[in-house]
């Protein structure tokens, strides 16, 4: 953490995107608070805003920070990033995104959240693979997947 014109901001190493490095990123901190790790214990992390895209759908999102060097996966996309987007998890597939489109946003794309082009009126579908599925993390995505009537 450092300042910068009297604003609080955060460096970090993002993961490998395809074949492109790993590089380094520095981004305004929004908040620090206590967050829930995987085991279910408060740590304190600070938090950032971006833009998440899966698939052709994109939307701005708070993610929180955390060193994954010894985690099998480099980001966990939680219940509050998915809330409100007809977003389906189904654990018993994998890979339904088209991996041939860029991870990057087009010049000419509109980057308001809730903007008409980002809207689409049919479900995506995601999978959420899991070496243990009893951590607290899943356990919660999937409680929240069937208490908005999705299959899991």
């Amino acid at each position: 953490m450092f300042e910068r014109n009297a604003e609080r901001r955060v460096r970090f190493k993002a993961p490998k995107v395809k074949n492109q490095p790993a590089h380094l990123i520095e981004a305004p901190i929004k908040v620090e608070r206590e967050i829930k790790n995987t085991s279910g214990i408060p740590e304190s992390r600070f938090v950032i805003g971006t833009l998440l895209m899966l698939g052709s759908h994109r939307w701005h999102i708070d993610v929180s920070l955390a060193d994954r060097d010894a985690m099998t996966v480099d980001l966990i996309i939680g219940r509050a990033a998915l809330k409100g987007r007809r977003i389906l998890v189904d654990p018993a597939h994998s890979y339904l995104s088209d991996m041939r489109q860029s991870p990057f946003p087009r010049k000419d794309e509109v980057q308001i959240p809730g903007h008409p082009a980002h809207r689409k009126e049919e479900p995506m579908k995601i999978a959420m693979m899991a070496r243990n599925p009893t951590l607290y993390s899943h356990q919660r995505l999937k409680e929240a997947a069937e208490h908005r009537g999705a299959h899991t």
